[in-house]
């Protein structure tokens, strides 16, 4: 995961994208995303009145990330790559939970994370 920081839009996280030949092949069922519960960010409250929350998954040993805006809880998802869905997840406003998408469209067994990062901005 790589920072910057932009006079314009404050800190922020930079998102880098491989080309799906380079991705599809590291997503194999021993391949654990990262997970981070990003809550607050003034420039966003100023702006909406809305304190705003996400979900960030990180696909480690790859650039490849999401960012998924927290609308309701329990929230579900599914995570893409150039229309092919990867992972869906379920996040029930304390903890996330995700599974593998197969290549003939069936899933994994549910997985958590061993550990899920919370992440709190101003």
């Amino acid at each position: 995961m790589v920072a910057k920081k932009s006079k314009k839009q404050g800190f922020q996280l930079a998102r880098c994208v491989r080309p799906e030949s380079e991705i599809l092949p590291l997503c194999q069922p021993y391949m654990s995303l990262e997970i981070t519960h990003i809550q607050g960010g003034m420039r966003e409250f100023e702006r909406t009145g809305i304190y705003p929350e996400y979900l960030l998954f990180n696909l480690p040993g790859t650039r490849q990330n999401w960012r998924i805006r927290i609308k309701q809880t329990p929230q579900e998802g599914v995570l893409k790559t150039k229309g092919k869905a990867l992972y869906e997840y379920s996040f029930d406003g304390n903890w996330c939970k995700y599974r593998i998408v197969n290549d003939d469209g069936s899933f994994s067994e549910w997985r958590g994370s061993d550990d899920m990062i919370i992440e709190m901005r101003d």
